[in-house]
């Protein structure tokens, strides 16, 4: 009698049919998706998956579920975004129904001849998304007009605790330094590479770019050398932005090697709220190389130093370049 009350009281329920429909809708996205799909064992991490929501009730009874599907694909650049909590306004990983105050774009003239910029990372899940991308990318645009000038001798650009985030409104603000387009590329198994390049809807994906677009706006300076400041802090948008400006003529980068997130993840919103970001692509600069690790800086150094290590290469690039004129 007493062994079989303790089994009684062990055994499970089984999960509730919006349980079983959720985590079903996330699997089948995964395995249709993720990067990693045709080498899973989807028999095994299905059978593992049902024995974690045996008694699942709800959609939240899933997550930690989902999140075994993404530790078995090996891959760390997909993850499940919670919904708030009702009542919140705002959630540590940005899902939230009212986009939080976040950093924006900050910036300094160094010695009156550098222009440095420091792009922190951008949020824009959520209500209020599109409005504060162009708002990342306005206070951008007018950081680089303002330094802009005819002594000016090159830009930094600093990513070193850029996270990543949303990385079109980056690379809009950042327009007339990146170049030529295209600016790189997603690249995808069994298709063609994808560049990132100038449209008519501003700087995004274009399966048949125009190489004709110009930047939406123009500086006097645009042409002059950047700097690219990275380091184990710099991840996902903000490696994407070091890349879109790797291979530019006069572009080189100092620091420390990247965090390695140098994958594109496209998010899927699930019907509770929850944001379910797969990992579909790798990416390739300009010059044709392919990435799917941490970004090793031209000139590796000191992250404190990294600053003043650019500074002494852009005055020496304008000296050289003087001399040569």
């Amino acid at each position: 009698m007493l062994i079989g009350a303790s089994i009684a009281a062990v055994s499970w329920a089984a999960p509730s049919e919006v349980a079983q429909h959720y985590l079903e809708t996330a699997i089948g996205l995964l395995e249709a998706k993720h990067i990693n799909s045709d080498k899973a064992d989807w028999e095994r991490i299905k059978s593992e998956t049902s024995e974690l929501v045996a008694d699942a009730q709800t959609t939240a009874d899933t997550y930690p579920a989902i999140r075994h599907v993404l530790t078995q694909l090996g891959e760390k650049h997909s993850f499940l975004i919670e919904p708030p909590q009702q009542g919140a306004a705002t959630v540590e990983a940005g899902a939230s129904s009212t986009i939080p105050r976040q950093p924006l774009p900050q910036w300094k003239l160094i010695g009156e001849n550098i222009g440095l910029v420091q792009l922190p990372q951008l949020v824009t899940f959520g209500t209020g998304g599109e409005a504060a991308g162009k708002t990342y990318s306005a206070v951008l645009k007018t950081a680089l007009t303002e330094m802009d000038s005819p002594n000016l001798c090159g830009w930094i650009i600093d990513l070193r605790e850029n996270g990543g985030g949303n990385m079109w409104p980056m690379l809009q603000g950042l327009d007339p330094l990146l170049g030529s387009s295209p600016f790189g590329f997603f690249t995808a198994k069994g298709a063609h590479a994808t560049p990132w390049a100038r449209t008519a809807m501003g700087i995004l994906p274009a399966p048949e770019p125009s190489t004709d677009i110009p930047p939406v706006f123009r500086l006097e300076r645009e042409k002059a050398p950047v700097a690219v400041l990275i380091g184990p802090n710099t991840a996902s948008s903000g490696e994407m932005v070091a890349l879109a400006l790797i291979g530019r003529a006069g572009v080189r980068t100092f620091g420390k090697p990247s965090a390695g997130f140098t994958t594109a993840n496209v998010p899927y919103p699930l019907n509770d709220g929850a944001v379910l970001l797969i990992t579909e692509t790798t990416v390739r600069d300009r010059t044709g190389r392919d990435y799917n690790g941490s970004i090793m800086p031209d000139s590796p150094g000191n992250m404190a130093e990294a600053e003043s290590a650019a500074v002494e290469w852009l005055n020496s690039e304008c000296q050289r370049r003087e001399e040569a004129s």
